[in-house]
């Protein structure tokens, strides 16, 4: 009984907050939850940023050796980041350069995380769905060409090539 009031609680806690946090604080939110389930403690790259601007930042995601469960338990809070953000980002919204920009990061921090937790394969298919989400996203871009130099070794220079031609002309 204890356990339930607790979760009760931290749920009813939880959605007393999210809808007082703007979209950019709850990328960066979402991705510290996942992150602290994962290392038990907040990024560096977050937590050298208080007191300034926030914004989401490319967070290092070292790999980690973590029980299936504890894996788990953060692949599923990252799903329900996701499904979060899904409701809050939409095109009307993406036209604001400080949601874009959070999205963007959200979802570099995404495929960081999954291809920590569930490996490279994950990742990939991933990088690939919000490649085709943001394209003129360049830190997706170059993980793309890097994501080809992994499948092909030697040719480096396909991957960048193919990211270098999928690159929408309306971009800078």
């Amino acid at each position: 009984p204890t356990t339930k009031n607790s979760d009760r609680a931290c749920s009813l806690l939880l959605s007393d907050i999210l809808p007082c946090l703007t979209i950019s604080d709850k990328c960066i939110f979402w991705i510290c939850c996942v992150y602290l389930v994962v290392y038990r403690k907040l990024p560096d790259a977050i937590v050298q940023r208080f007191e300034c601007e926030k914004e989401l930042s490319a967070v290092e995601w070292p790999s980690t050796h973590l029980t299936v469960d504890e894996k788990q338990q953060a692949v599923t809070l990252m799903e329900m980041a996701v499904d979060y953000l899904a409701l809050y980002i939409d095109s009307e919204s993406l036209e604001s350069e400080t949601t874009l920009k959070a999205a963007h990061l959200f979802a570099v921090n995404h495929i960081r995380c999954i291809a920590v937790l569930e490996g490279f394969e994950c990742s990939r298919n991933l990088l690939d769905k919000y490649t085709s989400l943001y394209p003129s996203c360049l830190e997706l871009v170059l993980m793309s060409a890097r994501a080809q130099e992994h499948g092909f070794g030697d040719l480096s220079f396909v991957g960048f090539e193919e990211a270098l031609s999928n690159w929408p002309e309306e971009a800078p």
